[in-house]
């Protein structure tokens, strides 16, 4: 859980109690987001919060029958409000509010009824608990995808998340180039198919990952293109809005999951057409979490999961 720095610290806590119609889900590997390291410190994290949110795990109590594999995700939107019917699920109160008890960084955790009528999902015996945890980052990749044209893009970021938004985008039949400040994932992005781009390239699209990529990124794009930023840290970051003029770009956001995307996620991952697993590069005990924390932070991990 966050200390009251914000730190994160390891804590004995008892096991939650379902509540009728939620579940009690044992947490079998749990995936370590950036989103997550961010509220460490001064991210903005609660203390006494305990996060995590990509989860596979197996049903120890509840509606769903006990040792049912299944993946779970942390925040599920009502369907019926204002947000929802505008495609904005991700603004929806509900799922601002939504959340589990406590989060995956946990050995157990609760999802409430809600989450069990959207986003608690049965895992398949073809797909591994390491597997799983992609099934919500790679949702986020195909909410996404969604607002991108197809054609030929560049994702800019080749961290577990841009790999996984350019295998999802090659594996609709588009070109997928890769860009990242650091040579080594430039490397084993170019090794997994993404090259660099042309330098006179001009691009239908592009998907930002990483921090301070915006305006590398809107270079690269044809009038017209679209740039979709997909991850923003806390902090400004420069963007030369004279591009986004001249070239009468678009500019568009994509904020996590939703239900419809996390089915669509988990049934790429199950038919093979996205393939997952080789990105976890190092899966520890949850007892080394702040061992996981530094190897993401120095880039020597490309995935951390933790197996609790």
């Amino acid at each position: 859980m966050l200390s009251d720095d914000g730190s994160p610290a390891l804590r004995d806590l008892p096991t939650p109690r379902p509540r009728p119609g939620e579940v009690l889900v044992r947490v079998t590997a749990v995936g370590l987001c950036g989103s997550d390291v961010e509220k460490f410190g001064d991210g903005g994290g609660i203390a006494g919060a305990v996060l995590g949110h990509e989860i596979s795990g197996v049903v120890e109590e509840g509606p769903l029958a006990p040792g049912t594999r299944v993946v779970v995700a942390h925040r599920v939107p009502c369907g019926a409000c204002a947000d929802c019917a505008a495609g904005h699920e991700t603004s929806c109160p509900q799922y601002l509010a939504s959340g589990l008890r406590p989060g995956g960084f946990a050995e157990y955790c609760v999802a409430s009824a809600t989450h069990v009528g959207a986003v608690v999902l049965p895992l398949p015996d073809a797909v591994s608990d390491v597997a799983g945890t992609f099934v919500e980052p790679l949702a986020c990749a195909v909410r996404g995808a969604a607002r991108l044209p197809r054609g030929t893009g560049v994702v800019a970021g080749c961290g577990a998340v841009g790999r996984l938004c350019a295998r999802l985008l090659r594996a609709r039949g588009d070109t997928v180039y890769g860009l990242d400040a650091d040579p080594a994932r430039l490397l084993t992005a170019a090794a997994d198919g993404f090259e660099p781009p042309p330098t006179d390239a001009r691009l239908d699209y592009a998907v930002v990952t990483s921090a301070g990529a915006v305006d590398d990124a809107l270079r690269l794009l044809r009038p017209g293109g679209t740039c979709l930023v997909f991850a923003a840290p806390p902090g400004t970051q420069p963007v030369t809005l004279d591009l986004v003029y001249r070239r009468e770009l678009t500019v568009v956001g994509s904020r996590s999951a939703t239900p419809t995307a996390m089915r669509e996620a988990l049934a790429l991952i199950t038919d093979g057409a996205v393939a997952v697993e080789d990105l976890a590069t190092d899966l520890l005990p949850l007892t080394s979490f702040a061992e996981g924390v530094a190897r993401y932070r120095s880039r020597r991990a490309l995935k951390v999961v933790f197996l609790p």
